[in-house]
């Protein structure tokens, strides 16, 4: 029972790791996108630029509170951040589907033949 216990904590713990890095490479593309330097985004929240380094390498996770300014500060919606960041399968599949409306018709059928191909690739090794 204890090795069970503690072999999830080490994944809650590298999922915390997952996820702050996730979370940390999309706040840094999200402020680079609108040209913010750290410094500058660290003023609008009210932190030292150091935390927003922090916080874009993933060694620190933003609390709800600092979240929720960083969504307000760069524009975007709270949940926007953190499906971006997201792990899981639905969560990547609706930032798919919010992408791939801003497509003109024939990259959405670029985009959804290259995934049929990808899933017949992958059912094909499944039956090797």
């Amino acid at each position: 029972m204890r090795t069970k216990l503690k072999t999830l904590q080490a994944d809650a713990v590298t999922g915390e790791v997952d996820l702050g890095r996730a979370l940390g490479r999309v706040i840094a593309q999200k402020r680079k996108s609108m040209s913010l330097s750290q410094n500058e985004l660290a003023g609008m929240i009210d932190v030292d630029a150091e935390t927003i380094s922090r916080f874009e390498r993933g060694a620190v996770v933003p609390s709800l509170l600092r979240l929720n300014a960083l969504a307000k500060a760069m524009d975007v919606s709270l949940g926007t951040l953190l499906s971006q960041s997201s792990q899981f399968a639905d969560d990547q599949t609706n930032e798919l589907l919010l992408t791939m409306r801003n497509l003109d018709p024939s990259d959405r059928k670029m985009l959804m033949d290259i995934s049929q191909l990808m899933l017949q690739r992958k059912r094909n090794a499944a039956s090797a």
